[in-house]
């Protein structure tokens, strides 16, 4: 029998001994109690501050193990900036913005009026884009979005 009470000593010894900041606190009446201290305390200080307690263990602070994961490449985003297009105007309007060649033609009729200024650095999929000389995409809007006019042949026309 005294076997066991040193062993139970021991365990007090090493609850004063130790100080935790995640304790559960356990009552006679009702469910236990998470309760977290800062500084760290011990278990007769913590018995202390819940004279109602029975009991009061402390919680380990565990750390969850580091989960490495390897970056999963984005697809390739297709959008194209106003700027990246030779339907923009080079040249600013009075009001001190450039206009869209396409819309300014009509042909964007159901998408922007012909006096059409758009923000040119906001990448979108248009239906009226057009790759600039230097761009190794030769590729047109219909080419590269068949599904924004679903009707619409590869030369631009739009069936009867």
């Amino acid at each position: 029998m005294g076997h066991l009470t040193d062993l139970a000593q021991a365990a007090i010894d090493d609850l004063e001994r130790e100080r935790h900041r995640h304790w559960w606190i356990h009552f006679p009446d009702r469910e236990p109690l998470e309760v977290i201290f800062a500084p760290e305390q011990t278990h007769s200080v913590v018995l202390a501050l819940y004279p109602m307690a029975v009991a009061a263990e402390p919680i380990p602070d565990v750390l969850p193990e580091p989960v490495i994961s390897r970056p999963v490449p984005l697809p390739t985003d297709d959008r194209r900036t106003c700027q990246q297009c030779a339907n923009l105007d080079h040249q600013r309007g009075r009001d001190g913005f450039r206009r869209c060649a396409a819309a300014r033609r009509g042909e964007l009729p159901y998408i922007a009026s012909r006096d059409y200024s758009p923000v040119p650095d906001v990448p979108k999929r248009c239906e009226g884009f057009a790759p600039m000389p230097d761009d190794p995409d030769r590729r047109t809007d219909r080419e590269r979005w068949p599904e924004l006019i679903p009707n619409a042949t590869p030369e631009g026309n739009l069936p009867p």
